[in-house]
């Protein structure tokens, strides 16, 4: 007997594996979008930005923060005033960003 998930895979895959992938993170496959702008507000420290009246989240996990061409900064270094470029996704109605590139 063939087992669905190796028909369809090729291999054994965990389903398991590939359920909890598919469940932490449901916005990775989505098209990011760019927006470009000042940081008009930071609060509860760079978890949530404003750029250009939009609010996005900043996950410490899933969020790559370069300052000044420095990558893997922490998201607490982020101040307002700051000119920053984001990718941005929808995860579940909240804007996210997975990219966040200041000067």
């Amino acid at each position: 007997m063939t087992r669905p998930h190796r028909r369809r895979f090729g291999a054994a895959v965990p389903l398991l594996a590939l359920a909890t992938a598919l469940v932490m993170h449901p916005g990775d496959g989505a098209r990011a979008d760019s927006l470009t702008g000042k940081l008009e507000k930071v609060e509860n420290g760079g978890s949530r930005v404003v750029i250009g009246g939009k609010a996005i989240a900043v996950s410490g996990a899933r969020t790559n923060v370069c300052i000044g061409g420095i990558c893997d900064q922490g998201r607490d270094k982020l101040k307002a005033g700051m000119t920053c470029a984001a990718e941005i996704v929808d995860r579940a109605g909240t804007l996210e960003a997975r990219r966040l590139s200041c000067k």
